[in-house]
């Protein structure tokens, strides 16, 4: 029997992958593989070459449009029919093929019963100095004027989706009753808008509290993204459960210290 409720989704979008994407998966099934896997795929894609290696629990199939670009993914992971389909499950556990697990701590996270966990946007160190904070106030009023995205507000919040833990039924109950909303940030009339991760953790919370997400200290401990050095820094020389894109070149030099393949 697996272990917890909670499912783990790997997207898969094509079936060329590099070596570090098959690191990563052969990460998570070492880690993880107490825990029900699945891979998410376009319904034309044939992913035979990656089931051979390593076998899923399940395979879900959703309409090839999702997984065409940035556009595609957001309007996935912003629909309840992505969330429906793992209704069964109390949580989701999105990782991407450029994540990688440290241990397993997946169920201690599902435990704390939060709505939403994602690794904190950690700025650079630079932000601190005087000349960059009054940059970042001057963009944010101009920002605000425009109706252009700002992200500097992401700072020091949860967080990335790359990696994420999601409650599944939430998730579903909230885009099934913001489908109006979602469709108009979406559309090319909202200039002002961000990725998906960035709306379930930011913009949802912004007038009420609706999801239940850590700070962004304790989200550390959950995992890493960008600037993974002041990441590490911040969480006391710890490294956390998981981390997200550690295969970019900018974060490769850090992760390679961490990270073997």
């Amino acid at each position: 029997m697996k272990k917890g409720n909670v499912i783990i989704t790997i997207p898969i979008y094509t079936t060329h992958l590099s070596e570090q994407d098959w690191a990563s998966i052969r990460q998570c099934f070492k880690i993880l593989q107490n825990y029900t896997i699945c891979y998410v795929k376009p319904e034309s894609l044939d992913i035979s070459p990656i089931t051979e290696k390593f076998e899923a629990n399940i395979i879900e199939s959703f309409p090839d449009h999702f997984f065409k670009g940035i556009s595609g993914y957001n309007r996935l992971m912003l629909s309840s029919q992505f969330y429906n389909r793992f209704k069964e499950w109390k949580y989701i556990f999105i990782y991407q093929t450029d994540a990688w697990v440290f241990c397993d701590e997946l169920e201690e996270w599902c435990n704390k019963n939060y709505d939403y966990i994602g690794a904190p946007w950690i700025p650079k160190k630079k932000y601190s100095l005087n000349y960059y904070r009054l940059y970042v106030a001057i963009k944010t009023i101009y920002c605000k004027l425009f109706s252009q995205p700002n992200y500097n507000k992401l700072y020091f919040n949860v967080g990335n989706g790359g990696v994420s833990l999601r409650k599944t039924q939430k998730f579903a109950i909230e885009a099934e009753k913001r489908v109006d909303e979602i469709e108009r940030l979406m559309s090319k009339k909202a200039k002002d808008f961000y990725n998906e991760d960035v709306y379930w953790s930011i913009t949802i919370n912004e007038k009420e509290c609706v999801m239940k997400i850590p700070k962004w200290d304790e989200a550390l401990k959950f995992s890493f993204d960008k600037n993974p050095q002041e990441s590490l820094d911040f969480n006391n020389g710890q490294l956390p459960f998981c981390c997200h894109g550690w295969t970019k070149p900018k974060m490769l030099s850090f992760w390679k210290n961490y990270i073997k393949f």
